[in-house]
C-alpha cells in the first residue's frame, strides 16, 4: 500500500519537475528575446538620439 502511494507521489513530483523545466525553458527563451531586444536598442539608440 505504502509503496503505491510513494510511486504515485513520485509520479506527481516528476510531472511537477517537467512543468518546472518547461517553465524554465520559456524563461530562457524570454531572456534570449529580451537580450536581442536590448541589442536592437543599443544599435538604434545612437541613430534615434544623435549627440
Amino acid at each position: 500500500m505504502e509503496a503505491k502511494v510513494l510511486l504515485e507521489l513520485g509520479g506527481d513530483m516528476l510531472e511537477l519537475g517537467v512543468v518546472l523545466l518547461e517553465f524554465d525553458v520559456d524563461l530562457l527563451e524570454f531572456g534570449g528575446v529580451m537580450l536581442e531586444f536590448e541589442q536592437v536598442l543599443l544599435v538604434l539608440g545612437p541613430l534615434t538620439y544623435p549627440k
